[in-house]
């Protein structure tokens, strides 16, 4: 079962045309699933007939939306990682002619177990986050380790644990080493908007150079 909370419901019920206005500009937007705080998630206890059901319904959600993908994020549910099921659904997703076009990708943190032996999920993903927001690019390491491509993996940052002082050269070094880019967590709970405007004016001047700038809206939706 999916359940979606209001505010995920007024986007997708209310909020589709800006959607599309974020997806005509070149965003991709995709939706994210998560287990909350419940006995169910991505790695719950399933056999691989629900494993096939959930993936079904992912897959005709995305489709029935018009989203660009599907994002991993597999916290916040009260089961033990179960790996074998854990590879069912996505491998259920990944194989699904419904999603062909759209992107599979996953919140790395704290994941070693699902990248080892036969359920190593490296070759069903199209791109991975990784998102302690901690550290620096050497996060990310492990992860090409496991098998995905540098080009497939983004590093999380958070101005809660970035300073501006240090996010140009965190930038500087995901290029350098031929990562693919950086993701960016809730700088609206923590920045204003000017500040904000200043949080990304660095992290694009890392790819664009001193003269590069933001322009930065807290809110898209109604």
């Amino acid at each position: 079962m999916l359940f979606y909370n209001h505010e995920m419901r007024n986007i997708l019920e209310n909020n589709l045309d800006s959607v599309r206005t974020l997806q005509k500009q070149g965003i991709r937007v995709q939706l994210s699933f998560f287990g909350n705080h419940q006995s169910a998630g991505w790695s719950a206890n399933m056999s691989q007939a629900a494993c096939i059901t959930l993936a079904e319904k992912m897959v005709d959600d995305i489709n029935n939306f018009g989203l660009d993908g599907i994002n991993i994020d597999d916290e916040y549910s009260m089961q033990e990682g179960n790996t074998q099921s854990f590879y069912w659904v996505l491998q259920s997703i990944h194989g699904n002619s419904k999603f062909e076009g759209k992107k599979l990708t996953k919140a790395l943190w704290s994941d070693s177990i699902y990248f080892s032996g036969g359920t190593n999920v490296a070759s069903l993903l199209t791109e991975g986050y990784e998102m302690t927001y901690m550290g620096d690019v050497s996060l990310l390491d492990q992860y090409v380790q496991y098998g995905m491509d540098k080009s497939a993996l983004l590093l999380g940052i958070s101005p809660q644990f970035t300073a501006l002082s240090n996010v140009r050269s965190i930038c500087d070094s995901v290029i350098s080493n031929a990562y693919a880019g950086v993701m960016i967590w809730a700088p609206n709970s923590f920045l204003s908007t000017e500040q904000a405007e200043n949080y990304y004016s660095e992290i694009i001047k890392a790819r664009d150079g001193d003269g590069a700038s933001v322009i930065y809206k807290s809110s898209f939706f109604k």
